[in-house]
């Protein structure tokens, strides 16, 4: 990737390569500061909602109105808002805008910033609210201020607060299903394509075997998308009944999806944007990682509760599986002990 940009400095591709692979190997510096190049692949688009004249790097904040904007999925919005608290200390004043599904989360959590939602659409088109502030910057920036080592990310297990009435109604529907251990699962995202549901860290339900045979477990479904013959075809192979709640939309109802997530006593999930939400209020997670993305650890940086595995690309799904399943039984194991 060096050899590249010394032919072409401004290939896209080699910027982005290069700041992903600087990441993977653990330096934290050099790869955000290449990630948020002009140039690099994938930040091109967003950093162009970005009013040059304002655009925040080194300025001191103090005193200042500083307006954040979201990018990518709402996985990505999730996980870089783990930097705002930093943000909100630092600057006189804070906006934030937001994916309206966590409009609600971000002002319940950040009650000292102003949040204002915005739609994809908006974003895509350019249509932003019109408001004062001094200095801007995209939320995917953040890092290269204040996570530049491994030592500058939050030890707090939980960030995002869930509502108490949904933590309660979520808490009753779950003792509803019984004494079992109470599992929340997401196996893939909404892409389909042989390559990452193979060659990746996404997963059908047919590999899920080993975790389905455990005894005494109760399982609930987070994935986001039509999945109806996935779960039948589950239960006609491993008789699993996997939960789920015809008035609960896994897309759309964010505030309802994170007080449930917190509720269950485990989630075991691929990277979307579960992952993120569970580490967001700090539940027991199990994830499937491509390890390129825990920055150069044995841990998840970002997300103190979640435990990562090895993914599919470099084992077996049925050894994967298995090794998921040993971490449950034990997890059950301490659970049953405090009870």
């Amino acid at each position: 990737l060096k050899r590249a940009l010394t032919v072409n400095e401004n290939d896209s591709r080699a910027i982005f390569g290069l700041a992903q692979t600087y990441l993977a190997q653990g330096k934290l510096a050099e790869g955000w500061d290449l990630s948020d190049h002009p140039l690099s692949k994938g930040r091109k688009s967003a950093l162009a909602w970005i009013d040059p004249a304002r655009d925040w790097t080194n300025q001191p904040l103090a005193g200042k109105r500083l307006r954040i904007r979201p990018e990518q999925g709402i996985g990505d919005e999730i996980l870089f808002s783990t930097c705002y608290p930093d943000a909100i200390r630092e600057a006189g004043s804070c906006t934030i805008e937001c994916d309206p599904r966590l409009n609600a989360i971000l002002k319940r959590t950040f009650p000292t910033a102003e949040i204002i939602p915005v739609s994809l659409e908006d974003r895509v088109n350019g249509d932003f609210p019109v408001y004062d502030f001094d200095l801007e910057c995209l939320a995917g920036s953040l890092p290269r201020r204040y996570r530049r080592t491994h030592e500058s990310f939050p030890k707090a297990k939980a960030f995002l607060e869930t509502d108490p009435d949904l933590r309660q109604k979520w808490e009753s529907r779950l003792n509803a299903l019984g004494h079992a251990f109470k599992i929340g699962i997401c196996w893939r995202s909404e892409v389909v394509d042989f390559y990452r549901m193979r060659s990746s860290h996404y997963t059908h339900l047919e590999d899920w075997g080993s975790v389905f045979a455990i005894p005494d477990t109760s399982f609930v479904n987070l994935y986001y998308g039509k999945c109806e013959y996935e779960i039948s075809q589950a239960q006609d192979l491993f008789g699993v009944n996997v939960k789920c709640w015809e008035d609960l939309d896994l897309r759309e109802d964010l505030d309802d999806v994170l007080a449930l997530i917190a509720s269950l006593d485990l989630i075991i999930t691929t990277q979307t944007a579960v992952w993120n939400m569970a580490g967001a209020v700090g539940q027991d997670s199990i994830v499937l990682f491509s390890p390129n993305s825990q920055l150069g650890t044995d841990y998840v940086p970002w997300h103190r509760s979640i435990e990562p595995i090895t993914s599919g690309k470099t084992k077996p799904w049925d050894e994967v599986s298995r090794d998921i399943a040993e971490r449950v039984k034990m997890r059950i194991k301490r659970h049953r002990q405090k009870q």
